[in-house]
């Protein structure tokens, strides 16, 4: 093989090894075999002449020529897809498509309020949405499996390659509040503080959410054990278990609904703990017009709900 004749495709076998944990990972995403994501590898450092990875306490870790070289390789790969975006388009048989993650409060109300907004401008546009984890929608979009990613920031483990492949945007920034039955001996407070639910059954979202995270934070500076009653899975499992009596839930006040929860009391929760949202998009793609449509909506549907 002549390094003039590397195709794109041993590119993007590349760039996946950049922002996987391994050849294993690497394989699953592309669905491809471990060993042909060996063998284009030791192909490209063959014709190249330089070393792409090499092992570090049992993993492979990138070299730093590998770290040189894949910002070109992804804007190479960045500029193939404005291509194809482009074809498709222009092309009259491809239809509007979309694909959109999202995770936390987001998932209740911001991002189907703004796809509804959109469908409605562009009635032919076909929309995927997923929900995942923060980290997991981050290498999503660094990889350009989807078009656009609404979660929460990252607090920790993800890697930093990841990060400087995706844009990040604010699209809100509101703070936590402790949610209960409107019944509750407490929902009649105008402020919760740590030390009013000492002894009293907290409901929260995972160890590793980066709320939680913030509200063990605040509970350990107030010298305030936590009585958790139950870890749920996000915010809406929280209010529902809320509105069975089970506990005071601290939360994104953007998972509320009037509609869906009548029968919660929303109350702010000092000291003041921000939550931000963030939309992420592929650093050095251009924007489609149908993204930046999603995006403004989100934007309005934020500011509105404020």
């Amino acid at each position: 093989m002549q390094l003039a004749s590397i195709s794109a495709r041993h590119m993007e076998i590349f760039a996946a090894m950049m922002t996987s944990n391994g050849m294993a990972e690497a394989a699953a995403r592309l669905a491809i075999s471990v060993a042909a994501v060996s063998k284009t590898i030791a192909a490209i450092e063959r014709e190249a002449g330089i070393k792409l990875f090499t092992k570090v306490g049992g993993r492979l870790q990138p070299t730093a020529e590998a770290e040189r070289v894949f910002p070109a390789i992804q804007r190479a790969l960045n500029q193939l897809a404005d291509a194809r975006n482009e074809l498709c388009r222009h092309s009259v048989q491809s239809p509007r498509r979309i694909v959109i993650a999202a995770g936390g409060a987001a998932l209740t109300y911001l991002v189907p309020e703004a796809l509804r907004r959109m469908l409605e401008e562009f009635p032919d546009t076909q929309a995927e949405v997923n929900s995942n984890r923060t980290a997991t929608i981050l290498s999503m979009v660094a990889n350009h499996e989807i078009d656009v990613g609404v979660t929460t920031p990252p607090v920790r483990d993800i890697d930093a390659r990841i990060l400087q492949l995706c844009e990040a945007r604010d699209i809100s920034n509101v703070a936590l509040v402790a949610v209960m039955h409107k019944d509750h001996e407490l929902a009649t407070r105008r402020l919760i503080r740590p030390a009013d639910l000492e002894g009293v059954p907290v409901i929260t979202l995972s160890a590793q959410s980066p709320t939680t995270q913030l509200v063990q934070a605040t509970f350990h500076q107030a010298h305030v054990p936590m009585r958790i009653a139950v870890a749920a899975g996000n915010s809406l499992t929280a209010c529902c278990l809320a509105e069975r009596g089970l506990g005071v839930a601290l939360i994104n006040p953007e998972t509320l609904s009037e509609q869906i929860f009548p029968l919660l009391r929303t109350v702010p929760f000092r000291p003041r703990i921000p939550l931000r949202t963030c939309v992420y998009l592929p650093k050095f793609q251009a924007e489609s017009p149908l993204v930046a449509r999603f995006v403004t909506h989100l934007l309005h549907v934020a500011a509105r709900s404020k």
